[in-house]
């Protein structure tokens, strides 16, 4: 059976907290530990492509683009997918599949007309 090749894009939600004793460490884990367990479960071999090397306390492959307090972007703060998006997938060419986990952190925030082009 081939590899499956994922690319986790997102805020913290994805990332996740890589460590006992990290930020809000009671709830704040990823999907990605036990998204990777249950597809290994199933007989499939997962791989992850990524920016940033942030294991999770779940297990799983460390590698993501994850950030947390991303919005979708573009927005003032810098902190977002959107100016991120190009970088992304220049280091992490021919995913199997994409999860896309981005917009929690726009709930509050100031709208930009463009997300309504998105």
């Amino acid at each position: 059976m081939a590899t499956e090749v994922w690319l986790c894009i997102g805020d913290s939600l994805t990332v996740g907290s890589a460590a006992a004793g990290g930020v809000n460490e009671a709830t704040f884990i990823s999907y990605r530990g036990p998204f990777y367990a249950a597809r290994r479960a199933l007989g499939h071999t997962v791989s992850a492509l990524g920016q940033v090397n942030n294991p999770t306390r779940a297990g799983g492959d460390p590698l993501v683009s994850g950030y947390g307090g991303a919005t979708i972007g573009p927005d003032t703060t810098g902190n977002n997918i959107d100016s991120r998006i190009a970088a992304i997938f220049a280091n992490a060419p021919n995913p199997t599949a994409i999860i896309l986990i981005a917009g929690v952190n726009d709930i509050n925030g100031t709208f930009f007309p463009t997300w309504e082009e998105r």
